[in-house]
Formats: structure tokens, C-alpha cells, sequence
């Protein structure tokens, strides 16, 4: 919340819903809330993607494609973590709507061309 909110009061997103999250996203998200911190806290962060993001709707097509072609191009080896399957279909959806920059801890999405990951390491840059 904190870099959301900070990209906010530096202008980058006027309105709430210029922030996306992927259906997958948020499926895996509050999948880990409801396991590790409880309905409660899960209900709270599920009404908040319902009310300040647009949720892209995943493609039958989409998961393949993630798969085969992005896992596979930004794959680390046997050993290494590259870009994950969810990662791989987010990158989709972004190519698709023209979106340029993540928010994201994941290191994976670093390998990506034109796509700027936003974190707290690099905040200040855009602020």
C-alpha cells in the first residue's frame, strides 16, 4: 500500500481504477490471506481490489500461451526461479492493455523488456 500510495500523491494514477490486478492475482492473493490471516482480513483486502482496481479477466488461451511461450523464454534452469505461470499470464494482460509498469517484489518480472517493476527500491526514481 505504501508504494501504491505514494505513486498516487506523485499524479501516476488519478483514479483508482487505473491500477489493475489480474483475476489470477487475486485469486492467489486472497487464497494466502484466507489461509495465513483469516476471512476477515481477506474480506477486507478482497473489498479493496473490488473498489480501486479493474480486474483483468484471464483468456482460455492465456494460460498456454503464459506457459509455452513466456515461462519458458525467462526460465532460470532447473535451479533458478524465472518468471511464474501467474507472473507469466500478468505479462500477458499487461502486453494486451498497454501497461507498462508493475508493482511487484518479484525480481522475475525485472527480465522482462518494457516492463519497469516498481518497488520500494526504486520509489523515489518516480516520485
Amino acid at each position: 500500500m505504501q508504494v501504491q500510495t505514494g505513486l498516487r500523491r506523485a499524479g501516476h494514477f488519478a483514479v483508482a481504477r487505473e491500477l489493475f490486478v489480474s483475476d489470477l492475482v487475486l485469486i492467489e492473493t486472497i487464497q494466502e490471506l484466507l489461509a495465513h490471516c483469516g476471512f476477515t482480513v481477506a474480506r477486507s483486502v478482497f473489498r479493496d481490489f473490488e473498489r480501486n482496481h479493474s480486474i483483468l479477466k484471464t483468456k482460455p488461451t492465456d494460460v498456454s500461451k503464459g506457459f509455452y511461450e513466456l515461462c519458458s523464454k525467462y526460465s532460470l534452469g532447473a535451479t533458478g526461479r524465472g518468471l511464474g505461470l501467474v507472473d507469466a499470464v500478468s505479462v500477458l494482460h499487461m502486453r494486451r492493455n498497454k501497461i507498462g509498469m508493475i508493482i511487484s517484489t518479484d525480481v522475475a518480472f525485472d527480465r522482462v523488456p518494457a516492463l519497469r517493476r516498481v518497488w520500494s527500491h526504486n520509489l523515489d526514481e518516480l516520485l
